[in-house]
Order: structure tokens, then sequence, then C-alpha cells
């Protein structure tokens, strides 16, 4: 388990798409002054089942392109990251579709997070 005392935290949304996040991310740790290793980047995650989340201290982007986006405007992928599952989709659609698109009644029900067992 990850365990480290913070003092301060700021959360900061974007209002472009995900594909190109890594543009608000670069101008807020530009404007607070943080390094990437001080960053923790919450994103999908199409290989952690519904429901349950991951935790990545850099690394590869898995193909996930928010991820690509913020780790070359960065120039690192020393930031830590919570990859919160949505899973694969059940037939083979279009995994670009499924990432896109609502989620069901079914998949929408209150549920709590739990970390993956590997």
């Amino acid at each position: 388990v990850y365990q480290r005392r913070v003092r301060e935290a700021v959360v900061s949304t974007q209002s472009t798409g995900m594909n190109v996040s890594g543009k608000s991310v670069l101008k807020a740790t530009a404007t607070l002054d943080i390094s990437p290793q001080n960053v923790l980047l919450l994103h999908d995650e199409l290989d952690v089942p519904l429901g349950k989340f991951k935790v990545k201290h850099g690394g590869s982007a898995n193909g996930h392109n928010g991820v690509v986006d913020t780790q070359e405007r960065l120039k690192s992928n020393e930031m830590k990251r919570l990859r919160i599952g949505i899973g694969r989709p059940s037939n083979k659609e279009d995994v670009r579709d499924y990432v896109l698109e609502d989620f069901t009644k079914n998949d929408a029900t209150p549920a709590r997070l739990s970390p993956t067992s590997s």
C-alpha cells in the first residue's frame, strides 16, 4: 500500500478532451510549481474490472491516449496514476465507442471502489 503524508492537495479537472488532458496537467503543474513525481493522475482503465482500481507509479501509458499526452507534455512518466476500472466491452464493439458511451443503469448503481487483488 502506498502511503504518504500530504500537507496540501489540489484537485484539478479539465475542460479539454481526455486525449489532450496533458495540456491542462502541464498548465497546473507549471502554475503551481509541481513536479511530475507529485502528480496523481486519475483515469479510466479498460484492463481493470468495473468498480475496481489499481495504483501505478510511472511506466507505460498502456495505449491510453490521455496518459500518453500527459507524459509527452510533462516529458516524464513518473507521475502516480489511479487507474479506475471500466472493464472491456462484453462484445467485440469498437473500444473507442465503448469508452465514450454512458454507463448503463446496471453499471451506474452505487458501488464501492475496491483495489484489485493483483
